[in-house]
C-alpha cells in the first residue's frame, strides 16, 4: 500500500499520473521462475506501480496503459533491453490481469484503501481486507473514481494512435530498390494545448 501519492510528470507535457495514497499494488507482476532475471522490485518499480494503477482505474484502454508504462521505464532509466521484455511481456500476458481487474471492479472489489481504515493490523492478508472494504464500500456507497472522464494524457496517446493510422506507411528502399523494415521510434506523448496545473 503506498504510504504516499506517486505523481508522475510526463515529460515535457506538464501532464500528471498521480497513483493516490492507500493504493495497493503487487508492483512488477513477474513470475516466481524469472525473479532472478526481473525481481518485482527494480529500476522499473516506479513504472509498475504507475501502470498497476492504470489497469485498475482503465480510464485509458489497456494499449495506452501499456504505452505509458514503457514511457515511465524509459525516464526511470531503465536498460532498453529490459525495457523492451518487460513491455513484451505485458503486451502478450497483460490481456489476464486488465480483465481480472474489470471483473473485480464490477463485483466491487476496490484497491485504494480509504484513509480511514489503513490502520489495519500487519499481518492482514490483503484477499481478506479487500472482502471487508468490499462490504463497507457497499454500505457507505463511496466510489472509487468518482469521474468518469478520460484524463487527458490517454487521448494525447489516443489522437497519435489515430495519427499513426491514418498516415501511410512510407517504404524505405536500399541502393539495388529492395525494401527495408522501417526504423523502430518510440511514442512520445504530445503536449496538451492547456497544461494541467501543479
Amino acid at each position: 500500500m503506498l504510504g504516499n501519492e506517486l505523481v508522475y510528470k510526463i515529460r515535457e507535457t506538464g501532464q500528471r499520473i498521480v497513483v493516490p495514497r492507500g493504493f495497493v499494488t503487487d508492483f512488477a507482476s513477474v513470475p516466481r521462475v524469472f525473479w532472478t532475471v526481473f525481481p518485482k522490485h527494480g529500476e522499473y518499480t516506479r513504472a509498475a506501480i504507475v501502470h498497476d494503477y492504470l489497469y485498475w482505474q482503465q480510464q485509458c484502454n489497456r494499449l495506452q496503459a501499456d504505452e505509458l508504462f514503457d514511457i515511465v521505464m524509459e525516464d526511470s532509466d531503465v536498460d532498453t533491453a529490459s525495457r523492451y521484455a518487460i513491455y513484451a511481456a505485458v503486451r502478450v500476458w497483460g490481456g489476464s490481469a486488465w480483465e481480472g481487474n474489470t471483473l473485480a471492479r464490477s463485483e466491487g472489489f476496490v484497491r485504494i484503501i480509504p484513509e480511514q481504515y489503513m490502520n489495519f493490523p500487519v499481518k492482514t492478508r490483503w484477499e481478506d481486507y479487500r472482502a471487508f472494504l468490499r462490504n463497507r464500500q457497499e454500505d457507505e456507497q463511496e466510489e472509487e473514481f468518482p469521474s468518469s472522464s478520460v484524463p487527458s494524457y490517454c487521448e494525447a496517446l489516443q489522437q497519435k494512435e489515430e495519427k499513426a493510422e491514418d498516415k501511410p506507411v512510407e517504404v524505405e528502399k536500399d541502393m539495388e530498390g529492395e525494401e527495408q523494415e522501417p526504423e523502430f521510434t518510440p511514442k512520445e506523448v504530445p503536449a496538451p494545448e492547456s497544461a494541467i496545473g501543479a
